[in-house]
């Protein structure tokens, strides 16, 4: 499937804040894309699991990344699989939520933050990401509204991260610089812990 005009939101919550987001967003399934792996589709409790240990990781100090390019969705028939040996990928066929490692720098030489850079850079949770415009298999262009089935799901997810997330007032020198990636309120409390954060620190 290729798709553009993404909307995309860059958040980190903390564990239990996600779960409350999952339980928001209620019933829907995970898949995960662009790799060949033994199990493409994982519980909540298994995401859940997984996302407290890379949060417990950063509260403690530890440098760590989102190991994983997920897919939200309402609707299995949005997800193409396809079997290769004994293991499987998975692949949309319509627009899903995708989920992939947040990441943000700081560029000294421009003194703002960069957001969604490539390489090295601040771990910041998860972005998630809709598209707006789609090709289909028949080659269509097709503008995505609320007819898709995964188009309610981001909207709801966008949301409660407005209501329950702040953009994040980052701290260089005595500048602070307002920066459009969401933070989860009991994130405050040990954000500065976050291995990454080096020259910079988050006005709590």
């Amino acid at each position: 499937m290729l798709a553009s005009k993404y909307i995309k939101i860059v958040a980190l919550l903390d564990g239990i804040e996600m779960k409350e987001l999952f339980d928001h967003l209620g019933d829907f399934l995970i898949f995960e894309v662009g790799r060949i792996t033994a199990q493409i589709e994982l519980t909540h409790e298994q995401f859940l699991h997984n996302y407290c240990s890379y949060v417990e990781k950063l509260r403690c100090g530890e440098r760590l990344e989102w190991p994983l390019s997920l897919a939200f969705t309402t609707d299995r028939e949005s997800m193409k699989m396809q079997a290769v040996g004994d293991k499987f990928l998975s692949r949309p066929q319509l627009p899903i939520v995708q989920l992939q490692p947040g990441r943000l720098r700081y560029s000294e030489a421009s003194g703002d933050f960069q957001i969604g850079a490539l390489g090295e850079g601040i771990s910041w949770g998860i972005q998630f990401s809709y598209p707006f415009l789609f090709q289909s298999a028949e080659g269509e262009i097709a503008k995505v509204d609320g007819s898709f089935p995964n188009t309610e799901l981001f909207f709801k997810l966008q949301r409660w991260i407005r209501h329950n997330t702040r953009a994040t007032p980052f701290q260089v020198d005595a500048q602070l610089i307002n920066v459009p990636v969401r933070l989860g309120h009991d994130c405050f409390s040990w954000i500065n812990h976050h291995p990454d954060l080096k020259g910079v620190s988050v006005a709590c």
